[in-house]
C-alpha cells in the first residue's frame, strides 16, 4: 500500500511540473542572449551568439518575423531588448541606437530607429527609457 501512495505521490509530482508554464518575457527587459517566449506565445525573442564579440536578433509573432540584416547587438555592451506588445518591440544597442520594431497583421514590418526620427523616444515604454543613458533618452546629465 506504501508504494502505491508513493508512486500516486510521485506521478502527481511529475504532472505538476511538467504542466508549469515557462517563464513569460512580455514586458520584460532582455539583456541576455537565449529564446524568450512573450505575451504567452504571441511573440518569440531570439538573440543568437554570433562570430567574435556580435550578437543576432529575431523578433516573431502569429503573421511575420523579422531579423536585423546584420547583427546589431555587442555582447560586450548594455544592450537591451522590450518587447512591448505582440506587435511592437524596442531594441537598444548598448551604444546610441534606438529601434522599434513593428510587426504588421499583413505580413509588413517597420523598423524605425531614433537616429533617424528623434522623436521616436517619446513613444518609447518608461520601464525602456529609465535603463537607457541619460544622454539617449534624452535626461539631464
Amino acid at each position: 500500500m506504501k508504494k502505491i501512495a508513493c508512486l500516486t505521490t510521485l506521478l502527481a509530482c511529475l504532472a505538476g511540473c511538467s504542466s508549469q508554464k515557462s517563464p513569460d518575457f512580455g514586458g520584460t527587459l532582455i539583456d541576455g542572449p537565449g529564446t524568450f517566449d512573450c505575451f504567452n506565445r504571441g511573440l518569440v525573442v531570439k538573440v543568437t551568439e554570433g562570430s567574435g564579440d556580435q550578437l543576432n536578433y529575431s523578433v516573431e509573432n502569429k503573421h511575420v518575423g523579422a531579423a536585423s540584416a546584420k547583427p546589431a547587438l555587442r555582447k560586450s555592451a548594455p544592450w537591451i531588448i522590450l518587447p512591448e506588445s505582440p506587435n511592437r518591440v524596442w531594441i537598444f544597442d548598448g551604444a546610441q541606437d534606438v529601434t522599434l520594431v513593428e510587426l504588421y497583421t499583413n505580413g509588413g514590418v517597420k523598423f524605425t530607429s531614433n537616429q533617424v526620427v528623434p522623436e521616436l523616444l517619446k513613444q518609447a515604454p518608461p520601464a525602456l527609457l529609465e535603463k537607457l543613458p541619460a544622454d539617449v533618452a534624452g535626461r539631464d546629465v
